[in-house]
């Protein structure tokens, strides 16, 4: 996983990422604290994301190679991609849980259409 070497003699955050990454660490200048964890947590997000991202990718590109790529892979897929799409910009928890129950909705129900729409919801002025 990705490590944050705070150094706050030269205020500077030392970013760590994992060897398979080949990634190289970042250093760069902080102001305080607060900064050096915010900092840290995009990162992780970003790296997070892009990591998921690929192996979506090499799934999908295994899938056309192979001819196994059904009709239902191919709309979990499209599932997946949408739910880190749309949750990547936010805290790494609330992609971790909606990235966690959209692969639980994949495999309980592999072969139903899964809608990738969020559910109905009424106006807060509406009196029904």
């Amino acid at each position: 996983m990705i490590t944050g070497k705070l150094h706050p003699e030269s205020r500077t955050l030392e970013i760590r990422y994992p060897e398979f990454s080949k990634i190289k660490s970042t250093v760069m200048s902080v102001r305080s604290y607060d900064e050096a964890d915010a900092i840290l947590r995009i990162r992780t997000l970003k790296f997070l994301v892009a990591e998921i991202r690929s192996f979506l990718s090499m799934r999908n590109y295994a899938y056309v190679k192979s001819n196994t790529l059904t009709k239902e892979r191919a709309k979990a897929i499209k599932h997946l991609r949408f739910v880190l799409e749309s949750y990547s910009e936010g805290s790494i928890e609330v992609c971790k849980t909606h990235r966690r129950f959209a692969r639980e909705l994949c495999s309980t129900y592999p072969y139903q259409t899964v809608y990738c729409t969020p559910p109905f919801r009424q106006p807060h002025y509406s009196d029904h």
